[in-house]
């Protein structure tokens, strides 16, 4: 699990995006730099949990990560842009 969220998906059926965008704009700038440093941590250990096991759902869990991690960068641009 990445950044709080759980495996399920939305009732629409859509990925996480919508989610991790929302969550994201409301962290303050102290928790979006842990939090990224987190999300790459997570997504690290879950490239060699695959990397031994060749689970699909670490992959899944990978693709979360990266989303969420892209979130946060995006977050990060805007931030140091719009000031």
């Amino acid at each position: 699990m990445v950044l709080g969220l759980s495996k399920k998906k939305e009732k629409s059926g859509k990925a996480y995006s919508d989610a991790i965008i929302k969550r994201v704009s409301k962290l303050s700038s102290a928790e979006l730099t842990a939090w990224f440093e987190q999300a790459l941590n997570e997504t690290g250990r879950v490239v060699f949990a695959y990397d031994k096991t060749k689970a699909f759902e670490d992959l899944e869990d990978l693709g979360k990560g990266v989303e969420a991690i892209n979130a946060l960068y995006s977050e990060m641009v805007y931030r140091a842009t719009t000031r």
